[in-house]
């Protein structure tokens, strides 16, 4: 349990990891945002398109209903008309004449209410609607002080046009729709990122694991310790590394054991060797000394093994010969 929690620190604090989930959850965070842009945009596009038609058809129903009252002047009834009509249908209904006087509106309660707006002649939906039929516009309502998306449709009469037919809505409704995308879209991202966290822990702890293993072999082949068998159960690039280090691990374990043997093999033979042998290196350092040499020279085979040969040798005819034959 507690090589298990200090793995777990030893994760944590691991460099590989943080690179992992930093890229990971960077990755998915850019193209969620990405994403959540993309869609938000079409679906406010669409989602205005749908309240325009949505509108536009609400305008010809209300045209509909009040061109036989204008037809016959009779409008003192209009706005108590147009109210219950709005309310119905949840939506700003305003009737217009020709002049830009507005007679009803939905968003009002009476008509001594209604006669106080401002003439609408000349707002964009209705100039449109008088000159080709029909007309959209979005702004802010003056009336409410609020964004407000605008369909009007022309009222004809016999000789000419009676007014304009309006249906109003907020930009409310288009905007709560975005907001719920977007919330959603945010916790698939939430959802999609703490995913790919909890894969990437999981992935970085199996790499840890034999990253140390890899290690603890790599480290007592350097100090000359025993072969290692590495337990790592992979088939990618890891896998291969553990089998080339196991391989060389081996082989290198089998070349120590073969130099060992040739070394006892060689000191047992010069062991048993009644004449003196010394091996000296180019800087006649003495490599080694049998037993018959080190009883010669009066000092142990230990001893006098990486010492200079003046050091042990007084005769200066044996340092000649030994300096001739290198």
């Amino acid at each position: 349990m507690a090589n298990g929690l200090a793995e777990r620190q030893m994760i944590w604090k691991s460099r590989l990891f943080w690179k992992v989930v930093a890229t990971t959850v960077g990755f998915i965070g850019f193209f969620s945002l990405l994403l959540g842009v993309m869609i938000a945009e079409r679906q406010r596009q669409d989602l205005k398109t749908q309240l325009l038609e949505r509108l536009r058809v609400s305008a010809i129903q209300l045209s509909k209903t009040v061109h036989p009252l204008l037809m016959t002047g009779e409008i003192h009834s209009l706005q108590e008309i147009v109210h219950e009509l709005g309310d119905e249908t949840r939506t700003r209904l305003t009737v217009i004449q020709v002049d830009g006087t507005v007679i009803a509106d939905s968003g009002l309660a009476t008509s001594a209410d209604v006669a106080n707006m401002d003439n609408h002649r000349h707002r964009e939906e209705i100039a449109a609607a008088l000159q080709e039929g029909n007309g959209n516009s979005e702004r802010i309502s003056p009336t409410l002080d609020k964004e407000f998306y605008y369909s009007a449709v022309r009222i004809n009469g016999d000789t000419g046009p009676l007014g304009v037919a309006r249906a109003a809505m907020s930009a409310d409704s288009i905007e709560n729709q975005i907001a719920q995308v977007r919330r959603i879209l945010w916790l698939c991202a939430l959802s999609a990122g703490l995913f790919s966290g909890l894969t990437a822990y999981w992935l970085v702890q199996r790499m840890h694991s034999q990253i140390e293993q890899l290690a603890e072999a790599a480290q007592a082949i350097a100090v000359g310790g025993p072969h290692q068998r590495i337990q790592v159960r992979s088939f990618d690039e890891i896998g291969h590394l553990a089998e080339s280090i196991q391989t060389m691990s081996a082989e290198i374990a089998g070349r120590i054991h073969e130099l060992q043997s040739r070394n006892d093999q060689l000191a047992a033979i010069l062991g048993g060797t009644i004449e003196g042998v010394i091996a000296v290196d180019q800087h006649q350092k003495i490599l080694l000394a049998n037993t018959a040499a080190s009883q010669m020279l009066q000092v142990s085979a230990d001893g006098a093994k990486g010492r200079s040969l003046i050091e042990i040798v007084r005769d200066e005819t044996l340092r000649r010969v030994v300096h001739q034959a290198m």
